[in-house]
């Protein structure tokens, strides 16, 4: 079960983000760029909502060499992120 945290307007965004991207796997910086939001306020939000089990990551696959870049984290949704964001939206008036 997902641990209960309070849920920001920023973190409401990114999870939409999610929401509206269903099942495909986004970087911190893909987060960033759609929402709008600088990176320092992404990551922490990232991370938090990981730990809350709103969102599970993994590494991307691939050779970092033949990339030319380091690998990426990618983040998705959980069950329980989804529900939550759903909750947050039918309970209270975020726009």
């Amino acid at each position: 079960m997902a641990k209960e945290i309070k849920i920001t307007l920023h973190g409401l965004r990114v999870l939409r983000i999610f929401e509206e991207n269903s099942g495909k796997a986004l970087s911190g910086a893909d987060v960033s760029r759609i929402t709008n939001l600088p990176g320092g306020t992404v990551y922490p939000i990232l991370y938090r909502f990981e730990k809350a089990g709103l969102l599970g990551s993994r590494w991307e696959k691939g050779n970092p060499k033949k990339l030319k870049r380091p690998l990426k984290r990618l983040y998705g949704t959980t069950k329980p992120g989804i529900n939550r964001y759903k909750f947050e939206i039918a309970n209270n008036n975020f726009g």
